[in-house]
This record gives structure tokens, sequence and C-alpha cells, in this order.
């Protein structure tokens, strides 16, 4: 609401300007449950938020994140032996409340004996969404470089990670390009090298 008056001794316009607003701005709120295969929520997991801290999950696997302003958020799940469906969810200018922003979780346990197994999603094979678990437990510590090519021969993606021995550890691959686009369907091969560890597998893409 804008007011002007006019100052009869000085000639002059007087403007002042009053707000009728709540002068409050809005927040909002992002929230959702984590479960594995069969629906039972999984504790403990640390959500983060970008922006807005970490929630560790209920018994009940649920999380929320209140009083978050208008912007650009990532909510990503984590727990030391699951990998997670999607790997993360992200809002861009979020102007509303989010809720059932679920994840799934997949308990990672490596077979007695093996230093490195490839698995995919949920049926074995990776489809929309989903990604591609890369489980290592060496005998040695170093750095193990991870390479998934196309049956061209052509690189697609590429990654080193440092491992401890006889500790689990797991990368997980989410269907992209080193360009971070999408990769085609089809089978792809993984190479993976380092700290006593020499393995080649096949993985399957499907769209």
């Amino acid at each position: 609401e804008v007011h002007i008056s006019y100052d009869d001794s000085t000639n002059n316009y007087l403007k002042y300007v009053k707000w009728t607003g709540s002068g409050v701005a809005p927040s909002y709120s992002i929230s959702g449950n984590i479960k594995d295969s069969e629906e039972i929520g999984i504790s403990g997991v640390i959500i983060s938020c970008t922006g807005a801290g970490d929630y560790t999950t209920t018994s009940s696997g649920y999380y929320e994140f209140t009083n978050l302003a208008s912007g650009n958020y990532t909510v990503t799940p984590s727990k030391s032996d699951w990998v997670f469906t999607p790997l993360s969810k992200n809002y861009f200018s979020l102007s509303s409340n989010q809720s059932s922003q679920n994840f799934t979780g997949y308990e990672i346990t490596m077979q007695e004996g093996k230093v490195a197994e490839v698995r995919g999603g949920v049926k074995g094979y990776i489809k929309k969404g989903e990604s591609a678990s890369i489980i290592l437990k060496p005998a040695v510590s170093g750095a193990v470089k991870i390479k998934i090519y196309n049956l061209k021969g052509q690189l697609v993606w590429d990654e080193t990670k440092d491992v401890f021995a006889g500790v689990q550890d797991v990368v997980s691959w989410a269907c992209k390009n080193t360009s971070n686009k999408d990769v085609a369907s089809g089978i792809y091969i993984v190479y993976i090298k380092g700290a006593g560890i020499d393995v080649k597998k096949k993985i399957a893409v499907v769209k």
C-alpha cells in the first residue's frame, strides 16, 4: 500500500510505503519411507538433504525434512552394506510439500571367499531408476579401478575407489556415461582391477 502527500512548506511531494503483507515466507516439507523389497521399514538409514542436514530413519523407515524454503534440494539415503533405488531424488524450485518420497533398500552380502561381485536390479538386470552394485572385499588395501565398456569396446564409465583389506565396500553405477547421460539398453562389460582384484563381469541394462 503506497501513500503520497504534498508538503506546502517545501513544495515537495512526500511518499511513504506501508507494507500490509504478513512478511512470513512459505515453507515446505519432504518426507517418505525407506523399505526393503518386502516392504519392511529400514531403520538407521542416514538421509542427507542438501542445505537441510541429515535425518536418521526411525524403526518404521520414516524420514522427513520440514521448514524448507523454496529452492533446489537433493535427498540421498545411505547405510553401510546397503544400496538404494533410486540413488537420490532431486527437487528443483521446491514449491509444495512432497510426501511419499520413498526409496527401496537392498542389503549387500558378499559370498565367502569372493573379492568382487556385480549385481543388477531386483530381477538381476538394471532397468530405469535402478543402479548396478559393484561389491568389493579385497584381501589387501589399495586403489581399485572400475571401468565399464560397451560391446564396441568404448569406455562408458570409470571410477577409482580406495579400499581396505577385509572390509566390504560398494560402488554404485546409475547407468550413466562419463557425460552423465543415460546409457542405451544392452550388455556392458565391467572390469575391476587393483588391491589384489582382477575381475571381469557382464551386466545387462534394460530400458
